[in-house]
């Protein structure tokens, strides 16, 4: 699949589209493969960090499912997967597609 192109005239890419850019570069690929669901961590690196990572999640459309810390029977499979404690999105690859669409083109 194509990486998407901006549809701004812009020249560049600017700090603030490339998050979504890449968002959606990889709701694209996840689409092309037939997933219907993507999940997000955002880490605990730091109470800052964590807080900036929370917002953007949220702001890309994605849903909290629930934090992931010290249960051992639930959270150590996410841990070594994600590399550390904090709190799990999830989004739906069509939604966020038809969301993001109208901002980049193929």
């Amino acid at each position: 699949s194509k990486l998407p192109k901006l549809s701004s005239q812009a020249d560049k890419i600017n700090e603030a589209e490339l998050g979504p850019m890449m968002a959606y570069a990889m709701g694209k690929l996840a689409q092309d493969r037939g997933l219907k669901k993507v999940e997000f961590m955002a880490i605990y690196d730091s109470e800052l960090q964590h807080q900036k990572l929370l917002r953007y999640y949220r702001f890309i459309g994605c849903k909290k499912v629930r934090a992931v810390g010290e249960e051992l029977t639930e959270d150590i499979p996410l841990r070594l997967l994600y590399g550390g404690v904090g709190t799990l999105f999830e989004a739906d690859v069509d939604v966020q597609m038809r969301r993001w669409a109208p901002r980049f083109r193929r």
